[in-house]
């Protein structure tokens, strides 16, 4: 099937309802331009804002989730502790502390975490990355990852998805992210994702509509994990690859100083 042919009978209704929520549309240099739904940025793909949290336990195991076989993209795949979008909200507007709160608000909403368990000043903000991540095939995302071409951000005129009817953000100006007509391989995921960590007890309540498992897992077993999963047909997410596989690990060895870590100035692009 193809994107033009997608079939929304085959989704949950819950999941479908969640892509009206308004993402925050950013440039390359993670400047806030506007609102789009999730819809509209996974199937145009925008440019817009995400975060992913790490949770370790006092034995400084890291907590996995398996995403649910209802989700729209990646289902099925395990994945960091929780992943999501800051909202084109009043308190999840301003860049880290936006980021921060975005994500105590889906700790609780995938995981059933209280908020009272991860405070906001005791999320550790590490970085922002931004990268380009293939998807599962039917999606693309922008978060504050961007491909370049020629100097402009460019997403493919097929990612346009009439299909998915008129969304009122269609007619507003997309400059920056500039739109450009390149041959397109397959949808991306593209994000500036802010990054935190954090260390401690948590009480697990899994909203089954979000979350199909959870495990916690040692450095060791992660690092097994990643080099059987093709082999033993485990579906990891491809930013949680690219982050573990560029930045995790340095900081799991110092989880007692993650503040000689903290760069709130860097964009990393990968």
């Amino acid at each position: 099937m193809t994107t033009g042919e997608l079939d929304w009978s085959q989704y949950d209704p819950e999941q479908i309802r969640l892509m009206a929520e308004q993402c925050i549309v950013v440039d390359r240099d993670d400047n806030a331009l506007r609102g789009g739904s999730k819809k509209e940025c996974k199937s145009k793909g925008l440019l817009h804002r995400a975060f992913s949290v790490f949770i370790f336990n006092e034995a400084g195991e890291l907590l996995l989730q398996q995403r649910a076989d209802e989700k729209i993209t990646f289902p099925g795949y395990f994945t960091n502790t929780c992943c999501s979008h800051p909202l084109m909200v009043q308190d999840e507007l301003d860049g880290e502390a936006g980021a921060r709160r975005a994500a105590q608000r889906k700790l609780e909403h995938e995981l059933g975490i209280p908020a009272h368990e991860v405070p906001l000043e005791k999320l550790n903000y590490l970085t922002r990355i931004h990268y380009l991540a293939p998807s599962d095939g039917l999606w693309g995302e922008h978060e504050s990852k961007s491909p370049l071409l020629g100097g402009r951000l460019c997403f493919p005129l097929s990612l346009h998805r009439p299909d998915l009817g008129p969304d009122p953000a269609d007619e507003m100006p997309l400059d920056p992210p500039t739109r450009c007509n390149p041959t397109p391989t397959s949808l991306s995921k593209i994000t500036v994702d802010y990054i935190f960590i954090y260390q401690g007890p948590v009480t697990l309540n899994p909203n089954p509509n979000e979350v199909k498992s959870t495990r916690y897992i040692s450095m060791a077993e992660l690092k097994e994990l990643f080099e059987t999963a093709e082999q033993k047909g485990i579906l990891l997410t491809p930013w949680f690859r690219l982050i573990v596989e560029n930045f995790l690990y340095k900081w799991w060895d110092n989880l007692g100083n993650l503040a000689a870590f903290r760069d709130d100035k860097t964009i990393h692009r990968l």
